[in-house]
């Protein structure tokens, strides 16, 4: 017995990539909105990943602090880290994919709003001023950016395609 698969069978046409947002006509379009938010993101996970650790995060480790504290502190700080990369990705699948856009968007666009309330409402509490921890602002601008992405038709061509 001699088990055959035909390859023209196959359907050749990359309809299930990233590239190709519009799945009906097989166009590969890209959200410029979705992308710019998801730009920022990938901005705010460096800046996160490098600038963060040595203003926020070595200070504590060397600070002499109860272990489970810094303990409990370093999964925090690397779940943000966790949380800017995977909703990067989405913003970027988002942006390209429109079968799962508005999902993902409303997902982030959440969360980013939900981080800039806390950093608005613990600044003024904690801080007294909204100012001293002024990462509000940019949580705020991705969440704005990212549901413009959905309310805007702003369409680009995928570079390298007709």
């Amino acid at each position: 017995m001699t088990i055959r698969i035909r390859i023209d069978k196959i359907n050749p046409t990359p309809y299930h990539s990233l590239a190709y947002a519009n799945r009906e006509k097989g166009e590969p379009v890209v959200n410029t909105w979705l992308i710019a938010a998801a730009g920022l993101s990938l901005l705010t996970l460096g800046a996160h990943f490098f600038g963060g650790g040595t203003q926020y995060y070595d200070p504590l480790l060397a600070s002499g602090m109860p272990a489970d504290f810094v303990a409990v502190f370093a999964v925090v700080w690397h779940m943000a880290t966790v949380v800017l990369a995977v909703n990067s990705w989405a913003l970027i699948w988002a942006a390209r994919d429109r079968g799962f856009r508005r999902p993902l968007v409303w997902m982030v666009a959440g969360q980013y709003a939900g981080f800039a309330a806390l950093f608005l409402i613990y600044g003024q509490l904690i801080l007294g001023t909204i100012w001293q921890i002024p990462q509000w602002t940019i949580f705020l601008l991705m969440a704005g950016l990212a549901i413009m992405g959905l309310r805007s038709p702003a369409v680009k061509p995928v570079a390298g395609t007709k």
